[in-house]
């Protein structure tokens, strides 16, 4: 019975014949090892050039519809080879492959899973270069692409890697190079194929990611910068050599992992550039006051105060930002890049120069208003007279007016922090997306009545907020405000810097090529 195709279909074996090697592979390499196939007739015929070109053209046409196409072949035996099953399968295949009897074509659809397409248009929006490297047949890896995104017009390439080996031996670096440069896709691959892309890619200088999954794609994982492995279908050995394993093996997950990268990186700029410029605010202050000769306006139980309580809280929620829209449009970093770079230093200084300048003004006030008086030697006499006398007029005065800078200082840091979520759009914008800064400003805002107003630790700190009545709060206020205002003229500053940028890069260049900011 077994020697019928179907149920009273075609006859496969004849006597003599015992075994039937059953075949199915990429269609061209079974096709190439076929003598016979089963005609229209259906009936074993000679499978000559005329029927091969016929047939290649169907998988042609069916691998242009992003259909992955097998051919089926068989090859009757007289019996199967003594000791067959502990031969090598190069081996196995020699013996089977041959003379085969092409019985047809298996065309399947494997469709994107959903969000792909969009994913790669982000990872295309990111300037992230997606490429796409499979064992599929050429045509049926172009159309697919197509489908998803990765080949969006002419100048995108798919290569059959057999050009990469053509005498089966890898061409030059130089060419590889040149070719890999090009590339969008890379049909039929093999797993050796995969390393020798990724060792291009990183003689060119770009980072990149490797996906992968069986034994074979350990080593071009390894060489990756980055080696993704799936995490339902891959190997424990892709696994062991990937850096990062996607639970869900979803192209998805590799580009929102991209983008919430970028936001946390995004979130340490921001972090370190408020807490930088709020410290050298702070260090300049004292050193402002030591070079003016007033007295210096903050004690260091002041300042420890400040750093771990009021500044701590508003600089973990920078930490935490959601991102701005568009982040997956800017252009990645490269590896050796600093955390800030020179225009953000220089917005750094500039804001500490603001705050410093603001408290500054704010403290000089508080002198002239509560005690009348600048120089610190003459204020210090003043005291040591004073106290001679049993009197401390002069010296609530100073404590009032380090109170006024303190609560201005603790009110201006609050607003650059909301300041600091961008560095070049304005406050308004997006104001409270962060909702853990809200918290923590409330912290900050707490922590600081606390210090100017409850009994025991204010006597600690040495704040009054209770004895500089309103012209010493109005005084704390404005300065909060003028910190707003001139924090957000620099940024407006910067904006309109990017925009003539922007303007004249455009009439030099074309619309098509923007400037990076600086």
């Amino acid at each position: 019975e077994g020697s019928f195709l179907g149920f009273g279909g075609v006859q496969m074996m004849s006597p003599g014949e015992n075994a039937i090697a059953c075949v199915k592979g990429a269609p061209n390499f079974v096709i190439d090892a076929c003598s016979a196939w089963v005609g229209n007739s259906g009936s074993i015929e000679h499978f000559g050039a005329g029927a091969k070109s016929e047939a290649l053209r169907t998988i042609d046409d069916l691998s242009s519809q992003a259909l992955r196409v097998l051919a089926v072949a068989v090859r009757p035996m007289p019996e199967i080879p003594e000791g067959m099953p502990e031969w090598e399968a190069d081996a196995k295949m020699a013996h089977c492959c041959t003379d085969l009897i092409f019985l047809g074509l298996v065309a399947s659809i494997d469709k994107a899973r959903e969000g792909v397409r969009e994913s790669v248009q982000a990872a295309h929006d990111g300037n992230i270069h997606v490429m796409m490297i499979t064992g599929d047949y050429s045509k049926t890896a172009a159309a697919i692409a197509k489908n998803i995104g990765i080949l969006q017009s002419e100048e995108d390439v798919a290569l059959d890697c057999s050009v990469l080996r053509p005498d089966g031996h890898y061409i030059g670096r130089s060419e590889m190079d040149a070719l890999v440069a090009n590339a969008c896709v890379f049909a039929r691959a093999k797993p050796e194929d995969k390393l020798e892309i990724v060792q291009s890619l990183r003689r060119q200088g770009r980072v990149s990611a490797m996906t992968g999954d069986g034994v074979n794609d350990a080593p071009a994982l390894k060489a990756a910068d980055i080696g993704v492995a799936m995490g339902i279908q891959g190997t424990e050995v892709a696994k062991g050599a990937s850096d990062m394993i996607l639970t869900d093996d979803n192209f998805v997950s590799i580009v929102g992992a991209v983008e919430k990268g970028r936001v946390i990186y995004a979130g340490i700029q921001k972090f370190v550039a408020f807490i930088m410029s709020v410290h050298i605010a702070e260090v300049m202050q004292i050193f402002g006051c030591i070079v003016v000769r007033i007295p210096v306006m903050r004690s260091p139980i002041q300042i420890l105060y400040l750093i771990l309580v009021t500044d701590l809280a508003p600089s973990v929620a920078l930490g935490m930002e959601p991102g701005q829209k568009g982040i997956m449009k800017d252009k990645p970093r490269p590896k050796d890049e600093p955390i800030l770079l020179g225009w953000m230093w220089r917005s750094v200084v500039i804001n500490s120069i603001i705050l410093t300048a603001v408290i500054m003004s704010v403290y000089i006030f508080g002198l002239h208003y509560f005690i009348g008086m600048f120089n610190d030697v003459e204020i210090t006499d003043q005291v040591r007279r004073e106290e001679a006398l049993g009197l401390t007029l002069t010296a609530d005065g100073l404590t009032k007016a380090r109170t006024t800078a303190f609560i201005s200082l603790v009110w201006s840091e609050n607003v650059r922090a909301y300041t600091s979520r961008s560095f070049d759009q304005p406050v308004w914008k997006d104001t409270f997306a962060n909702k853990y800064m809200q918290r923590a400003i409330g912290i900050a805002l707490v922590a600081m009545f606390l210090a100017v107003l409850l009994p025991g630790l204010s006597h600690v700190l040495e704040l009054h907020g209770i004895h500089i009545g309103w012209e010493g709060w109005l005084a704390a206020f404005v300065g909060a405000v003028a910190c707003l205002i001139l924090c957000e003229l620099y940024k407006a500053g910067i904006r309109l810097s990017n925009h003539l940028l922007e303007v004249r890069h455009k009439r030099k260049n074309g619309p098509d090529n923007s400037p990076e900011m600086e």
